[in-house]
């Protein structure tokens, strides 16, 4: 993917396991599971186009797509998210896809 990380997210760990034996298992691929810093994530919409760019301008480190292509902003702990709701009232966190509207059926981004 263009030098671009694959997150992967999961409640517990036996969810991760799971996921790296059928990768093995099923498709013959080594998967390297490591810890990423994130622990929360929000899909995030906002009514001015605009708005949302300068938003994802100023997070770029934390901004990703999930596997539709949503927008998605990640967090250490839920306090960022809050800090970020505060600090950017125009952008809507939202804490499932279909809460935000963004419900794609449209193939998924391998």
């Amino acid at each position: 993917m263009g030098g671009s990380l694959l997150l992967l997210g999961a409640v517990g760990q036996l969810q991760f396991e799971v996921v790296a034996h059928r990768l093995k298992h099923e498709y013959g691929c080594e998967a390297r599971l490591a810890p990423a810093r994130y622990v929360a994530a929000r899909w995030v919409t906002a009514e001015d186009p605009r708005e949302l760019q300068r938003f994802v301008d100023a997070n770029t480190h934390r901004v990703a797509h999930d596997a539709v292509g949503a927008l998605t902003f990640l967090a250490a702990n839920s306090i960022e998210i809050d800090v970020a709701a505060e600090q950017w009232p125009k952008i809507k966190f939202h804490a499932l896809r279909e809460h935000a509207g963004l419900i794609f059926h449209s193939h998924a981004v391998a």
